[in-house]
């Protein structure tokens, strides 16, 4: 008995019911118009004939009224009479004047228009006087309307009779219109029931536009972006995995070397010195990796107002000497007095992981770095005179763990937390570069973009 809880049910028998109830209403108005119908058209009829009949006793003079109507009868299409109000005396058809004279019993005139009335036996009766002078004289005009009863009573047979079929394609056509509608929910169904939660590589068929496309779209779109998820977590451990076991793999091997056989001291004095240098590529990758994780985990936080021209003038400082070192001119130009919120060391990641970059890109000229503030957006620019970036590779330098040239020094984080950093702030990164030329990164910033 579960089909009786299914949905499909349901829309099968609101629909049924609703429909019946639709033809049922209009079955019913229809039959009060036309009943209604009929009976407006008797009383005109009756009218013409009462104004036919009234006009050929005006013009005869009201002489030998019985022969009158006896002629006149044939013309209509039923009975005429002529009554007495005062005597209540009746003349006209005979084989209807008892009828008539019981009908008329107890009628009283009002006024000197036409008067309607259901007779006896089922004829209808049009009253009214035919003679202003006489207004005790009524002319009576009769005509049967047991046809609008017999009319009436068809037509509701029929209404009867076709409630069984109303019924019947009221349930066929809501079943195969709720199974129509469902089709769609069944797809969703089916398709969730077989994702691989490994893969996530199946889609729900869209069919239409409607409201159940529409769904079966967002739940596409958001099996993709899981998808993209699971497959960058993938990629993310089989990096981390690769770049943290080059470290450790040599702090085991000189470890082994040196505790091997006794060796001179400067020979301890190196692998240390190799030791030490790997443990720090490993806390710098697990710093990385942590500043990676709360850019996806931690919330906003409520953030002061600062300085930002001066946090920057500060950090360019720090650079200057890396840059001489190598024989490198950083150029800056800074807007003062650029205020923004936020937390401090956010900006500060963002600017070291640029330069840093631009930095080791750069084998000779320099680097160039520009702050401005206009219209409510933050505007900070590095450019360098390096190697540049493969047009190919310029999309994926934000992926994390990734390197245009595996053999140099990082780790390949740098950019994936300037972008996670700008993307929480509610900014964006964009990138040019021409080989052997030099790259461009531009980091666009609202001013209060985390309160």
């Amino acid at each position: 008995m579960n089909w009786l809880k299914s949905v499909k049910f349901r829309l099968t028998v609101i629909y049924s019911v609703v429909l019946v109830v639709t033809l049922a209403t209009f079955g019913w108005i229809s039959l009060a118009l036309l009943s209604s119908g009929l009976h407006d058209n008797l009383y005109e009829s009756l009218i013409v004939d009462f104004n036919r009949v009234k006009s050929s006793i005006f013009i005869s003079g009201n002489e030998e009224l019985p022969e009158m109507l006896n002629e006149l009868e044939v013309q209509v299409p039923g009975s005429l009479f002529i009554y007495n109000v005062e005597t209540e005396t009746l003349m006209g058809n005979p084989s209807l004047l008892d009828d008539v004279r019981l009908s008329l019993s107890g009628f009283t005139t009002l006024g000197t228009g036409f008067q309607f009335k259901e007779g006896l036996d089922g004829r209808q009766l049009c009253i009214g006087p035919y003679n202003e002078s006489s207004p005790g004289k009524l002319l009576v005009v009769t005509r049967d309307s047991s046809y609008i009863g017999s009319t009436v009573d068809q037509y509701k047979n029929v209404l009867y009779g076709s409630v069984p079929f109303a019924l019947i394609i009221a349930g066929a056509s809501g079943y195969a219109l709720a199974n129509h509608s469902l089709r769609q929910v069944k797809a969703i169904r089916v398709t969730a029931e077989g994702i691989d939660p490994g893969k996530l590589t199946d889609r729900i068929p869209v069919r239409g536009n409607d409201e159940l496309g529409q769904l079966s779209g967002t739940l596409n779109s958001a099996f993709d972006r899981i998808h993209g998820f699971i497959d960058r977590q993938r990629r993310f451990t089989e990096d981390a995995t690769h770049d943290l076991r080059a470290p450790l793999t040599n702090i085991k091997a000189q470890t082994s070397l040196a505790l091997e056989r006794d060796r001179p001291k400067d020979y301890y004095r190196e692998a240390l010195r190799s030791i030490e240098e790997d443990t720090e590529q490993m806390e710098s990758m697990v710093e990385d990796l942590l500043t990676l994780t709360s850019l996806d985990t931690v919330p906003d936080q409520e953030n002061s107002p600062f300085d930002l021209s001066s946090l920057i003038e500060e950090i360019l400082t720090n650079w200057e000497a890396p840059c001489a070192a190598r024989g490198l001119t950083l150029t800056h130009k800074i807007q003062p007095d650029i205020e923004t919120t936020g937390e401090p060391l956010d900006f500060q990641r963002i600017v070291d992981n640029l330069l840093e970059n631009a930095v080791k890109a750069t084998s000779q000229g320099g680097v160039t770095f520009t702050m401005t503030e206009s219209s409510g957006l933050i505007t900070i620019t590095v450019a360098d005179t390096g190697r540049g970036i493969p047009p190919d590779q310029l999309e994926k330098i934000f992926w994390r763990f990734y390197r245009v040239d595996r053999h140099a020094e990082g780790n390949g984080l740098g950019l994936p937390i300037v972008e996670g950093i700008t993307l929480m702030y509610g900014g964006r990164v964009e990138v040019e570069s021409e080989l052997g030329k030099g790259s461009t990164f531009t980091v666009t910033l609202p001013v209060n973009s985390k309160t």
